[in-house]
């Protein structure tokens, strides 16, 4: 389905890949003692908990229509996550794919967010830049060939070199700012945060002079 309003999980389907559980079976998958667990209650790990739950979590949403909102970054996040943890390739590249597109789509020329608020561009590529530090230094198995883009990552920098990502960073500091150095609250600026310290210059703020 297209909305990502509808989830299982959690309240909502951008949380849905269970990111804090899968980093706990990273943890402790080595040790064997979920194994030994799983044998006391009869339970298949494979089937149950990676196949039946971490798995299905990631390919459901997946499957939903992308809408590059500015939510969308933290559910790649946790797609890039638990194929680094599970071993599964296509997760991360999938991911990656994604963000490429959020980037190309997502920010006009200037590194601007599209929805036109500093709040929602702050979270846009601050979000980004989570995804970047799960992939960061990730590399394919040898020999690995990707089914969405033909590529094998070797030791992966998601933003190095990203124009539209380093205009977008330096926007965060100043984005349009009042003379006393407080957001512009246009569209849906959050409340509470509207100081920023950055420097104003004739670019980047609104005058009526």
């Amino acid at each position: 389905r297209a909305n990502f309003e509808i989830s299982r999980p959690a309240r909502w389907a951008y949380s849905d890949i269970p990111a804090d559980l899968i980093t706990a079976y990273d943890f402790i998958a080595a040790s064997g003692e979920l194994q030994r667990y799983a044998a006391e209650i009869n339970m298949d790990v494979e089937r149950e908990v990676i196949r039946g739950f971490f798995m299905n979590t990631v390919e459901t949403c997946a499957q939903k229509q992308e809408n590059y909102s500015n939510m969308s970054p933290e559910y790649w996040r946790r797609m890039a996550l638990t194929g680094r943890v599970l071993g599964i390739p296509e997760y991360v590249h999938l991911a990656v794919a994604r963000c490429y597109e959020f980037l190309d789509f997502g920010f006009y020329f200037d590194g601007a967010w599209w929805e036109v608020t500093g709040s929602y561009h702050q979270q846009s590529i601050n979000y980004i830049g989570e995804v970047s530090k799960v992939l960061q230094g990730y590399s394919d198995p040898k020999g690995f060939r990707s089914r969405f883009d033909g590529e094998n990552f070797r030791n992966i920098d998601l933003l190095s070199d990203n124009q539209t990502a380093s205009l977008a960073r330096d926007l965060v500091r100043d984005y349009m700012l009042y003379p006393d150095n407080k957001i512009v609250t246009i569209n849906d600026t959050w409340g509470g945060r509207q100081r920023r310290d950055g420097k104003v210059i004739p670019s980047n703020y609104i005058s009526s002079w």
